[in-house]
């Protein structure tokens, strides 16, 4: 997986790390300890004197923060129904120990998505 700039626009610090696709992370910021932004490779990082530049990133940040969080909501609950299919259509087969293991693999993708794509703290559509 590719690496991202991740930034902490209250003290102005970034960290290179591995991707989450906008997914919550354990990265907190060396300095202050909170959450940091994940940037895509098109945003420019201000130097850390440029105050002007980091209240313009911040701003930018909080405006796209609403919609970034909507889209990633929309995609764990896609791949959520697309799993709840799939657990539909393995529970329609005759019992046997492959379908057992692979309706135990599908329950633990599917706690696995609910606990990646968390919003606010509560779960998406966990009706299983």
């Amino acid at each position: 997986m590719s690496n991202r700039t991740y930034i902490c626009v209250e003290c102005r610090t970034a960290k290179r790390a591995e991707a989450a696709g906008g997914l919550k992370t354990d990265l907190r910021c060396s300095s202050c300890g909170g959450t940091l932004w994940e940037l895509s490779h098109r945003w420019r990082i201000p130097k850390k004197a440029d105050k002007k530049g980091w209240e313009e990133l911040a701003e930018i940040v909080a405006q796209s923060r609403p919609a970034r969080d909507a889209f990633i909501q929309a995609r764990g609950e896609s791949k959520l129904a697309e799993i709840d299919r799939q657990i539909e259509a393995f529970s329609a087969r005759k019992p046997s120990e492959k379908r057992e293991k692979f309706l135990r693999d599908l329950a633990r993708e599917r706690s696995q998505v609910l606990r990646q794509y968390l919003d606010g703290g509560v779960e998406l559509d966990s009706n299983r």
